[in-house]
């Protein structure tokens, strides 16, 4: 895998690599995309849905209301009205 493609995801991930690192992740990411491509050419068209994708036992969704509404309001470094500021992220 080429490496200016590694160093972009690295970038977009803003992760910082060392070039031996990068080459280690390039000969990993070839490994992966290589398997990839094989499960691509498994033959699964007779495979019962159900044995796939097993149904999970989900709770509802739902709305609900939360009780303790002061406690949430405290975590935050101000509040305006009903406005609530929250820390910058980036």
């Amino acid at each position: 895998m080429d490496i200016k493609y590694i160093e972009r995801l690295a970038k977009s991930a803003k992760l910082k690599f060392t070039p031996e690192d990068l080459q280690d992740w390039s000969v990993k990411m070839e490994k992966i995309f290589t398997w990839i491509d094989q499960l691509a050419q498994v033959e699964t068209s007779g495979v019962p849905a159900d044995i796939v994708s097993p149904v999970l036992d989900l709770r509802e969704d739902a709305a609900r209301a939360f009780e303790n509404i002061p406690a949430i309001i405290s975590a935050f470094p101000a509040e305006e009205e009903k406005m609530i500021r929250v820390k910058k992220v980036l």
